[in-house]
Order: C-alpha cells, then structure tokens, then sequence
C-alpha cells in the first residue's frame, strides 16, 4: 500500500520497511558516489560550454576581421565617375589587407593628434 512508503517510521535493525537489508556506509558510499557522478557530469557540461565558446570567440573574431578588411581595405572610388583610384598598394599581394592596415594607423593617429595648435584659448 501506498501508505507504507509514505510512512515515517524508521527502519529497524534488520532492514528497512520493504525488507531490504541496509548498511549505514554502503548508503554513505552511495550517497558519495552519485555526488561524485554528478559532479563530474555537470564538469563535462561545463567544459563542453568552454569549448563551444571558445569556437565562438574565434569565429567572432575571424568574421569581424574579415569584415574590418573589407570595409577599410576598399580602394577609394570617386562618388561622380565611379573610377577606382589606383594608390601605392594596387597590384600588390594582400592589397586589401595592407591598405586597411594603413588606413587604421591613419585612423590611430587622427586620435592620437590634436586637431588644432593651441587646445585651450589663452587666459
């Protein structure tokens, strides 16, 4: 019956209250041994997580590295005619990667420098 599982008595001294015999360490040792399986289940998860992760980052960082060529790489156009100007990196290997290079040091350094001799107006 039902009631016999929901029961709060203890178990005596020759077994629990369906008859089976129990041993005070090998519940312990039960008990210690699904922890650990536990544990050590949810650390594969984790490092599962790590990993796929870590191939996000990566494949983040190529996509916007990627897309960081493209867009600072692009040789400039004239807005009327629609000519492509031909700079120093034209016909040279990794031209879109050198040109973008250039580009962003140019950007650096328009940060880096001020605009205008005199920052504050005198006193």
């Amino acid at each position: 019956s039902k009631r016999r599982f929901l029961s709060t008595q203890k178990p005596g001294p020759h077994g629990d209250l369906l008859g089976n015999q129990s041993d005070p360490d090998l519940h312990l040792k039960n008990i210690h041994e699904k922890y650990e399986m536990e544990k050590q289940r949810k650390q594969v998860r984790l490092n599962r997580w790590r990993k796929l992760s870590l191939v996000g980052v990566i494949v983040c960082g190529f996509i916007g590295g990627y897309i960081l060529v493209l867009e600072y790489g692009r040789p400039e156009v004239d807005s009327v005619t629609g000519v492509t100007f031909e700079d120093k990196f034209t016909g040279k290997p990794f031209e879109h990667v050198r040109r973008a290079y250039a580009n962003l040091m140019q950007v650096k350094g328009e940060y880096e420098e001020p605009m205008r001799e005199k920052l504050l107006p005198d006193p």
